[in-house]
């Protein structure tokens, strides 16, 4: 080893060529790099999305609420915390957008579609009137 090693310092690197000599015979450009383990994530077939759909809107305490959840999710791709927060505010009926708040304080509008626009406004309206709240809020466009 002492031969091989020569008059260096432990800790000292030497450039031989491209490649970086790391003191075992050895270099960077020789070791095996391994591929990082494929992602166990898929997007759902359509017919898992309609099994989980159709079971949503069966059961539960609130199925309207939890088939619209799920369409929510679906069009938008929002995670939990923005659909949490989600206000009448949030919607812009007219334009077809939804403000989505977001992990890490990120702000977006999201395209959805007419119907569920429509949906969503519908259900705060409903929500409104069972709760006995205050006026529908006016600045919905």
């Amino acid at each position: 080893m002492v031969t091989a090693w020569g008059d260096r310092r432990l800790d000292q690197v030497t450039a031989i060529g491209r490649r970086f000599d790391l003191g075992h015979g050895q270099s960077r450009a020789s070791r095996r790099q391994t591929a990082p383990a494929p992602s166990p994530r898929r997007a759902l077939m359509s017919c898992e999305l309609y099994q989980i759909n159709a079971a949503a809107s069966r059961s539960g305490n609130d199925p309207v609420l939890d088939a619209l959840l799920l369409h929510l999710h679906t069009e938008t791709a929002c995670r939990r915390g923005g659909a949490l927060t989600l206000r009448l505010a949030d919607l812009d009926i007219v334009q077809c957008l939804v403000r989505l708040d977001e992990k890490g304080g990120t702000l977006r509008w999201q395209p959805i579609s007419p119907l569920l626009a429509r949906c969503l406004a519908d259900h705060a309206a409903r929500s409104c009137r069972v709760r006995n709240c205050c006026a529908i809020e006016t600045d919905v466009r």
